[in-house]
């Protein structure tokens, strides 16, 4: 009965990890070399996730040139019409989510945000 539970608690856990979206990809530090390294990962390990907010708190500024943030993040997965880079983040709790980056008509980084899927 014992080891009935156990397994059966397993599974539980799992699977509310699951829903939740709680995947290999927790909260780590900005590694660009890796964040390159995760172009085209759409699955839910990709650990660009885990790394947005340290991206967003300690590497992006607003008034970076797209070169800038090409050389730390590397070529954008895709742009939106407006011009704005966009980041594939891989699948997070339901769809693939990406991180956005907008610049100004001069090419400065004036807004950058996580889009969910």
């Amino acid at each position: 009965m014992r080891r009935k539970l156990t397994v059966s608690t397993l599974a539980a856990i799992s699977a509310t990890a699951l829903v939740l979206g709680v995947n290999s990809a927790a909260s780590s530090s900005f590694d660009s070399q890796k964040w390159r390294s995760e172009a085209g990962n759409l699955t839910s390990s990709n650990s660009r996730h885990g790394m947005s907010l340290d991206l967003e708190k300690n590497v992006l500024r607003i008034g970076m040139t797209k070169d800038e943030v090409v050389s730390i993040l590397g070529q954008p997965d895709g742009k939106k019409k407006t011009g704005a880079f966009i980041y594939d983040l891989g699948v997070g709790m339901i769809d693939l989510d990406f991180y956005v980056l907008e610049f100004d008509e001069a090419g400065k980084l004036k807004r950058f945000y996580f889009e969910p899927g």
